[in-house]
């Protein structure tokens, strides 16, 4: 979790330059593709890495345990699903 999200040469990545990232650039399409258009690409993205992210922060500290219906359901809300 640290690797992937908080190390300091991963924010170096997401503050420069973002083509050497991957996964950022998959979610970035992801959000592109599944954009229910009431943000732009750019907060939806926003909308979508935050989830990731404190979802996966909330994980790490074993404040909560993973739950797949928690992240099926949010991510049906977040693109308008029902």
């Amino acid at each position: 979790m640290d690797f992937l999200f908080f190390n300091p040469t991963i924010i170096q990545v997401y503050q420069a330059d973002k083509d050497d990232f991957s996964f950022l650039q998959t979610i970035q399409r992801l959000a592109q593709q599944v954009n229910p258009g009431i943000l732009n690409d750019q907060q939806f993205f926003e909308q979508l890495w935050s989830f990731i992210q404190g979802y996966s922060l909330l994980i790490k500290n074993g404040v909560i345990t993973y739950d797949p219906q928690v992240v099926k359901v949010t991510l049906s809300q977040i693109v308008g699903g029902k």
